[in-house]
């Protein structure tokens, strides 16, 4: 509260088994909490990318989509629709 920042809180799942989390401060200051949100997307689906090279180096069959859940439904929304464009455009450069 005394700085202002969001905490981004992270948890990797593979076959229903936790194998990696991340909780620290975003190094962004947002005003809304979408924006906020739409950080937290974006470090998730970067580390999921990560995570998914390392299996695929690890020689571990990938098959299927990794899925991203999140709590605030117009960041999914966002996310989820292709021609769905964020008002700001550090956001929209996030997003997609």
């Amino acid at each position: 509260m005394i700085s202002g920042q969001s905490v981004t809180g992270i948890l990797h799942l593979l076959n229903m088994t936790p194998v990696d989390w991340c909780s620290k401060l975003q190094t962004t200051f947002e005003t809304a909490t979408f924006g906020s949100e739409c950080v937290a997307a974006r470090t998730a689906t970067e580390q999921i990318l990560d995570l998914r090279l390392t299996m695929r180096h690890l020689g571990a069959p990938l098959d299927g989509p990794s899925f991203v859940f999140g709590d605030n439904e117009s960041v999914v929304n966002t996310a989820s629709v292709p021609h769905s464009k964020p008002h700001k455009r550090h956001n929209a450069l996030s997003c997609h």
